[in-house]
């Protein structure tokens, strides 16, 4: 069931593109780099929710097919690829809540020491990370983070 795996990656693509296409394409044009890196990360998180719905979508249909018609090959298939999609989502649901943690710790670091920048930048994350996860649906990747994701996937 590839193809539902490769039509859910599209459909990622496109929302990406469209979505954080746009974002980014104003941010470039008005030179502010917060709407540019918003745009930059809602185009890999739509890719990346592609990425794991179609997994899921196709790990689902090959355990349905393989039940039906008792092909012990394609249940194993699929449940090989459901189970690689369910820790993708693990993976990147504790990254995310390792970032939150980080910026609201540097949030409070930069209040108690009265350093604006730094709170700033902070309260910034988590504005693109709440602006993220609403849009592709909690699949959230930020410059840096897939690959700490993808890494804490491999180790489950």
């Amino acid at each position: 069931m590839d193809s539902l795996k490769k039509a859910a990656i599209f459909i990622g693509a496109i929302t990406g593109g469209v979505l954080g296409g746009t974002i980014e394409l104003a941010g470039k044009m008005t030179k502010v780099d917060f709407l540019n890196e918003l745009g930059e990360s809602i185009v890999d998180s739509a890719l990346l929710t592609g990425e794991i719905l179609g997994g899921a979508m196709s790990g689902t249909a090959d355990i349905i097919a393989g039940s039906v018609t008792k092909d012990l090959d394609k249940l194993e298939d699929g449940g090989r690829e459901l189970g690689q999609a369910g820790k993708q989502v693990v993976g990147n649901a504790v990254t995310n809540l390792q970032m939150m943690a980080e910026n609201g710790g540097e949030i409070f670091q930069g209040v108690v020491n009265r350093d604006k920048d730094r709170t700033t930048t902070a309260l910034k994350t988590l504005a693109k990370m709440a602006t993220i996860g609403v849009i592709t649906v909690g699949a959230i990747k930020i410059k840096g983070n897939h690959d700490k994701a993808n890494e804490k996937a491999d180790q489950l």
